[in-house]
C-alpha cells in the first residue's frame, strides 16, 4: 500500500488480530508508574494487548509472527527507528471497522518534533481535537496524532479521539471501569513480552 496511514492501520489491525489470538499467554502483575500507555485506553475498548517492544523485536519468532520488519519500515517513514520504541499498546472495541474502535499507542525515546514534521509534510486532512492535531486519511478512516507526552497514536478516528479524551480526563480510562478495574490489577506491564486482557462490558452482557 502506498498510503502511509492505510499502511500503518493495516499493520495495527494485523498486530491486534495476532495478539488477540494469544490470550493463553500468561500475565503477571507488575506495578508501573502511572499505568503507562495502558492508562490511556478509552472505556469503550473490550480487548487490550501490550507489547514490550524491546523484547518482542529481539525475538525472531515474535518478529516473524508480528511482521516486525514491515512495522519498522512504517515507523521509519515517521522518522522513528524501531529500536526507539519501548512499548506498544493495542486496543479494540466491539466494532473494529474503520468507523469503530481500533487503535495503538506507541511509546519510546523518539523525537516527537521530527515525527510531527513528517506528518505535517504529508497530504493528510488535519483536524483539531481538544488541542491535539489529528492527521486523517478520509479514504480509509485512519488517523494519526501525538499526545502532549509525545506518545504516538495510530488508529481509527474514534480510537485516537478516545485516547485524547482520556489524556484530558483520566477518569474516563478503561482501567477505572469494571470488569477491567479488577482484571488490570493482574495485567502484565513488566518484563513479559506480550500481555493480553479481554472482557465484555456489563452493558453487552446484559444485552443493552
Amino acid at each position: 500500500m502506498n498510503n502511509l496511514a492505510t499502511h500503518k492501520l493495516t499493520l495495527l489491525v494485523r498486530l491486534a488480530v495476532c495478539l488477540f489470538s494469544l490470550a493463553c499467554l500468561p500475565a503477571v502483575a507488575v506495578a508501573q508508574r502511572g499505568g503507562g500507555a495502558v492508562a490511556l485506553v478509552p472505556q469503550r475498548a473490550v480487548a487490550i494487548a501490550k507489547l514490550n517492544w524491546n523484547l518482542v523485536r529481539s525475538d525472531a519468532q515474535f518478529r516473524s509472527m508480528l511482521n516486525a520488519n514491515q512495522l519498522d519500515r512504517a515507523l521509519n517513514d515517521l522518522n522513528i527507528n524501531g529500536s526507539q520504541i519501548s512499548e506498544i499498546v493495542i486496543f479494540s472495541g466491539i466494532n473494529t471497522t474503520p468507523s469503530g474502535l481500533v487503535g495503538g499507542i506507541f511509546d519510546g525515546s523518539y523525537d516527537a518534533a521530527a515525527v510531527k514534521a513528517s506528518l505535517e509534510s504529508r497530504s493528510f486532512r488535519k483536524k483539531n481535537y481538544l488541542g491535539r492535531v489529528l492527521y486523517c486519511n478520509d479514504a480509509d478512516g485512519s488517523c494519526t496524532s501525538l499526545l502532549r507526552s509525545g506518545r504516538l497514536l495510530v488508529g481509527t478516528q474514534q480510537a485516537v479521539e478516545g485516547v485524547i479524551d482520556v489524556e484530558a480526563n483520566p477518569r474516563s480510562a478503561l482501567t477505572l471501569r469494571k470488569p477491567f478495574t479488577t482484571m488490570l490489577r493482574k495485567f502484565v506491564l513488566g518484563r513479559q513480552p506480550i500481555s493480553f486482557a479481554m472482557a465484555l462490558p456489563l452493558e453487552y452482557q446484559n444485552g443493552r
